[in-house]
């Protein structure tokens, strides 16, 4: 799991460097990874266009099972404990949601996401309140 203090200071990190034009992707956006584990994906977003407003976007799905566990139909096991998993992650997304996130889900493997635009630089309590559970 993420030190909450972590996400702070790594935010601060890639602030400092502005995005260069060979940094963009297709949408002509910078995106810098702040965390990730099996289950969220937390990102910063910038686009050139947009000034100093950044999008905080914070991306979950069923996390892929390593080769040779057992499928989901084998055993109620990793099912359980997918369920739960999942759960929580809906609790932690709704929390977001609570804190001003918009919340959206995208494409038919149902990877959920919240964002929110941030004009002003987010200070370590916000970072704490959005880590991950």
């Amino acid at each position: 799991m993420t030190n909450k203090g972590t996400l702070f200071d790594k935010y601060n990190e890639l602030v400092q460097v502005s995005p260069s034009s060979s940094d963009l992707n297709d949408a002509k956006e910078a995106v810098s990874l702040l965390h990730q584990d099996d289950w969220v994906r937390i990102l910063l977003v910038r686009q050139l266009d947009k000034g100093d407003e950044i999008t905080i976007e914070i991306e979950s799905s069923l996390p892929l099972r390593a080769k040779g566990e057992p499928s989901i139909n084998d055993g109620t096991t990793v099912a359980s404990d997918l369920l739960h998993g999942m759960i929580r992650t809906l609790n932690y997304l709704l929390n977001l949601e609570k804190l001003g996130f918009n919340l959206d889900i995208i494409g038919q493997d149902c990877m959920w996401t919240a964002f929110k635009d941030v004009s002003k630089p987010p200070d370590n309590a916000f970072f704490d309140s959005i880590s991950p559970p």
